[in-house]
């Protein structure tokens, strides 16, 4: 979430509707936010005020975006079925390999554990 947005104006504001919708739909969920893999510093910065404001965990993936995380033409990578294809296509190549979501899941998922340990010790 956030990678796309080009126009800050409303926002925190969008934020907090989006976290009051689940909170209403799923009173008793659990929410994370995650800062965007690319490094946007206006955005990052507005999720980890919203995330401040509403006692939330952030997790940050930013630290993540370097070459070695992105993929690159010619790159073999899993499809969601699991199955490999090479990329050929320059936009997608421009986006997070194999390596980069894995290190992106192994963050969140050490934000959900972390957030997960917070609520057992209540």
């Amino acid at each position: 979430m956030g990678e796309n947005i080009q126009n800050l104006d409303g926002l925190a504001v969008s934020l907090n509707k989006m976290i009051d919708h689940i909170q209403v739909i799923l009173p008793n969920s659990k929410i994370l936010i995650t800062g965007t893999f690319w490094k946007n510093v206006p955005v990052n910065d507005i999720f980890v005020q919203v995330a401040n404001q509403r006692h939330l965990p952030f997790v940050k993936l930013s630290q993540l975006d370097l070459n070695e995380n992105i993929s690159s033409i010619g790159s073999t990578v899993l499809s969601v079925d699991g199955l490999p294809y090479k990329i050929t296509n320059q936009a997608v190549a421009g986006h997070p390999g194999d390596q980069g979501m894995l290190k992106m899941a192994e963050a969140i998922f050490q934000g959900i554990q972390a957030m997960m340990q917070q609520t057992i010790s209540r």
